[in-house]
């Protein structure tokens, strides 16, 4: 018996960082990937769904960040969808990863969203320009005592932004 698969049909804003389209996750969209067998012609499995949830309840939560998806094809030409977490900087979205960092200075221990990993960039082309470009974008320092952490960090975690 053949299997009737469903394909979601997306209907949100999407947008283009680094010539990557981009779909934005909001609640109805999350949810029509749950009950989705493929979305543009590329499946729709448990652990996309579980890594876009943990991002999604990340942004619930914090201003300035979205959830969204890229399609990806590698050089064998399979595609495979990969969820990543943008900040929205002065200069426009940032791809970011969540980091939990401690300060060596005074102790404090909170989280950190960090542009600076090369995975970030991997599908790209000139990911290592868009690694130094993102390096160079102003690091911020710890909430509590005001020294630099030790990880690159473009937004951290206070108490008025948790």
């Amino acid at each position: 018996m053949e299997q009737e698969n469903k394909n979601m049909k997306y209907q949100k804003v999407d947008f283009f960082n680094c010539n990557q389209k981009f779909y934005i996750i909001d609640k109805t969209t999350l949810n029509q990937l749950r009950e989705a067998d493929w979305f543009e012609g590329v499946p729709i499995n448990n652990l996309l769904i579980n890594e876009i949830d943990k991002l999604f309840c990340f942004v619930r939560k914090h201003s300035n960040f979205c959830c969204a998806i890229t399609k990806i094809q590698t050089k064998s030409k399979k595609s495979f969808w990969l969820p990543i977490l943008f900040y929205k900087s002065l200069s426009g979205w940032v791809r970011v990863r969540i980091e939990y960092t401690v300060c060596p200075y005074c102790g404090w221990k909170g989280q950190i969203a960090n542009p600076t990993l090369p995975d970030l960039y991997e599908t790209l082309e000139n990911k290592f320009d868009l690694l130094q470009t993102a390096s160079q974008i102003k690091s911020l320092p710890c909430p509590q005592c005001n020294k630099n952490l030790c990880r690159h960090s473009i937004w951290v975690e206070t108490s008025s932004n948790t």
